[in-house]
């Protein structure tokens, strides 16, 4: 890891893009973009690396607001994936955490796209990022501590605890190949877009699960686990971990199914599923300049996505023509956000489906018996087009099975 000198702290204010990464080490996040924000004419080069550490911000307050809570287990949920270093003195859960969760990433997400949308469009920025560099404050103290690396934070939780040991294993074998372990990319003018993309795909997730708003369903199960506890302490009994219905394990994995199924019941907040279509859509378009602006390069520098000329800095194979057939996936979401395709529903008429766009204009509850009987999505029924699984297969043929991984990467 690179660490500025006492000299250069004087004058981080006046420092570009292409100091942001060793100042990441130093000063972590929260101070890299203070710093950058504090530059009076930013450059283009300064918008990127702004607009980037705002994006790495909103995952770092998501560890944060975790790790306040103690929930610091591999949930497996978007921006509750992957372990965290554990919190000796949790807080009390609140009934509002996911909502202020989510809350706080569709804010930290517009903040990205407000700078990253000032970027002249004729610009050509850059941006330098050393992944040994980048670590989360999971623990708010200000000093980068065990554990909140990148690499033991963010990327198993990208890419899985074995694909990681894998890792492991190929850089001590080869220390020479390019590796997410030690890699630093240069982003360039194409990557503005895929992470405006990114950005887009976060707000749109955060905007549905926000629409249906778990609040109370989790103030119903804090209150039972109350209860319960309180049972536990005059009984004097010894809970285990558990395995099936034996321990807080189980019931942790109860509960969260108690949690979703009920949150279900719902009627979705309209406006909310509004803008989530809205940035499903942008996403999508961000996603098509991007490839576009990729089609165009003639470099081969530390490349983030490569084209089938270039190189990967992450040692990522990236197949030829992987754009076009991820292209086509996106196209398929673009239908079935527009009510151009229809989602296939097994208890439905031959060329009848449930029409999205329909569902998104005017969403009632999705009670999971209801949903999978098909009761909850007869007034959305439609006659038309359905989507198939095609373009999927496709891609998934082309990435070698590893779809949702390359997925991830594309957004």
């Amino acid at each position: 890891m690179r660490f500025l000198f006492s000299i250069l702290l004087s004058i981080l204010p006046c420092m570009a893009s292409a100091d942001a990464s060793p100042l990441i080490g130093e000063s972590g996040l929260a101070g890299a973009a203070a710093d950058l924000d504090a530059i009076a004419d930013p450059s283009a080069d300064d918008r990127m690396a702004l607009g980037g550490i705002l994006f790495l911000r909103a995952v770092e307050r998501a560890y944060q607001i975790r790790w306040r809570y103690g929930l610091t287990e591999n949930l497996d949920l978007p921006l509750l994936a992957g372990e965290l270093a554990p919190n000796p003195t949790p807080e009390p859960i609140s009934p509002t955490m996911i909502a202020d969760l989510f809350g706080a990433v569709i804010d930290d997400m517009a903040a990205a796209e407000d700078v990253l949308a000032t970027i002249p469009p004729d610009a050509d920025p850059s941006f330098e990022l050393a992944l040994p560099d980048l670590w989360f404050d999971v623990n708010m103290n200000g000093t980068r501590d065990a554990d909140e690396s990148f690499v033991d934070t963010a990327l198993p939780a990208l890419i899985g605890r074995w694909r990681l040991q894998v890792l492991e294993t190929r850089a001590q074998q080869n220390p020479d190949a390019p590796s997410p372990l030690r890699a630093t990319v240069r982003f360039d003018r194409a990557d503005v877009y895929w992470l405006r993309a990114y950005v887009q795909a976060v707000s749109g997730i955060s905007e549905t699960i926000l629409a249906f708003d778990p609040t109370d369903e989790l103030a119903r199960v804090i209150a039972l686990r109350q209860s319960i506890a309180e049972q536990v302490q005059r009984s004097g009994e010894k809970r285990g971990h558990g395995l099936v219905f034996g321990g807080a394990e189980d019931a942790f994995y109860i509960d969260a199914i108690a949690v979703l199924t009920e949150t279900m019941r719902h009627r979705p907040d309209a406006s909310r599923l509004g803008r989530a279509r809205d940035h499903f859509l942008a996403m999508i378009t961000h996603n098509r300049i991007f490839w576009r602006e990729l089609a165009k390069e003639t470099d081969n520098d530390r490349e983030w996505i490569p084209r089938p000329t270039q190189t990967s800095a992450l040692g990522i194979v990236v197949p030829e023509n992987v754009d076009i057939a991820w292209l086509a996936v996106l196209s398929d979401g673009e239908k079935l956000l527009k009510g151009e395709l229809l989602i296939p529903h097994w208890r439905f008429a031959k060329g009848h489906g449930i029409n999205l766009a329909d569902f998104l204009d005017d969403p009632g509850p999705l009670p999971l018996v209801q949903a999978i009987q098909g009761e909850a999505f007869n007034s959305y029924a439609a006659q038309g087009e359905l989507i198939s699984s095609a373009n999927w297969r496709s891609f998934a043929r082309l990435v070698q099975g590893q779809a949702g991984l390359y997925a991830l990467m594309l957004n």
